[in-house]
């Protein structure tokens, strides 16, 4: 292991306060409007700390890195993208394929909306630096939550973490396929829509 790699902040180990929770909340802000307005190369640990007007070593105390920070956004982003769709009633009494292809949709719709910001969440998420694999994991996690919430009684118990697993693999595909490789939304949305047709009822 490098020996120059940031230690793990102290976010991720120790609670934080009200005034903590808010100048992370400021970084997190900042960081979301500097993706959303010029992608992944807009977003430096300098120009994040200057726009949350925050010190630069501020920054370093919450995040080791860029990629840390933008997977810590794409977890914000996905929570409220996924609760949006929640909220408007996920259907229970729709097929579960209906339901899982309805937020895939509902996902890869604001992934086009938002390509900047989703091309640089996707970048940081696919670098493999280990800064940020924390945020990696509960990023995941949240997805499979999310899905396994959707799915509702339907599969079998024991299928549903394969499937989750499986639809997990889909979406990070279709994200980079849409935000690295330039795929148009129709293309990206019908290849989602109909796996989750053939693989559930």
């Amino acid at each position: 292991m490098s020996s120059h790699l940031p230690s793990a902040t102290f976010t991720t180990v120790h609670p934080l306060s009200d005034s903590q929770r808010e100048r992370r909340q400021r970084l997190l802000d900042a960081a979301r409007e500097l993706a959303a307005a010029g992608g992944y190369a807009a977003v430096t640990m300098h120009a994040v700390a200057d726009r949350a007007q925050l010190a630069r070593a501020t920054v370093y105390r919450y995040f080791g890195s860029k990629d840390q920070l933008l997977t810590a956004v794409g977890a914000e982003w996905a929570r409220e993208v996924t609760g949006e769709f929640m909220a408007d009633g996920i259907g229970a009494d729709t097929a579960p394929a209906d339901r899982v292809a309805g937020m895939l949709a509902a996902i890869m719709e604001h992934t086009a909306a938002e390509l900047p910001l989703c091309t640089a969440v996707v970048s940081a998420v696919i670098s493999g630096d280990r800064t940020a694999e924390l945020e990696r994991q509960a990023l995941y996690g949240l997805w499979m939550e999310r899905f396994d919430a959707v799915l509702g009684d339907t599969p079998a118990v024991e299928e549903r973490g394969e499937l989750t697993y499986l639809l997990g693999e889909l979406l990070l595909a279709a994200f980079t396929s849409m935000c690295m490789l330039a795929q148009p939304l129709d293309r990206v949305r019908d290849m989602l829509t109909g796996a989750a047709h053939r693989l559930l009822p």
